[in-house]
């Protein structure tokens, strides 16, 4: 499965749609004032308050799946709270939440997972029925 085929993500209780609109990317990198250096390409981008993750696709394949799990990432920390978990979050209360939140991610999503394992060992092994 391409990354190009995930069009929806469930993350908690919030379905994130995803895109490889170059447009919009350009869009919303102008809404926010633009890359910090020229000539830079976005490779992805997460918006919270759309609940929309944009992955490049001037991308290798390879490329892609790591962008969009780094953007899963990004939608998973949103959704458990960000920024706002308290004053001083201890490393171990957000690893917590990400992990668990991440973990349902996986269980949850199957051409996520199906994309992101795309010509790796471990979905040959998955298709084996070896775990």
């Amino acid at each position: 499965m391409k990354v190009k085929q995930v069009t929806e993500i469930e993350i908690g209780a919030v379905t994130w749609l995803v895109s490889q609109n170059e447009a919009e990317i350009a869009a919303k990198i102008e809404m926010i004032g633009g890359p910090a250096q020229e000539n830079t390409v976005v490779a992805g981008l997460t918006d919270c308050f759309s609940g929309a993750i944009h992955v490049h696709p001037g991308q290798s394949e390879s490329q892609q799946r790591n962008t969009l799990w780094h953007e899963v990432f990004h939608a998973c920390y949103d959704v458990i709270g960000g920024m706002r978990l308290g004053a001083e979050p201890s490393e171990d209360d957000v690893i917590m939440q990400v992990s668990s939140t991440l973990l349902a991610t996986i269980r949850n999503n199957p051409a996520l997972m199906l994309a992101l394992l795309a010509d790796s060992i471990s979905l040959e092994t998955i298709q084996r029925r070896e775990i």
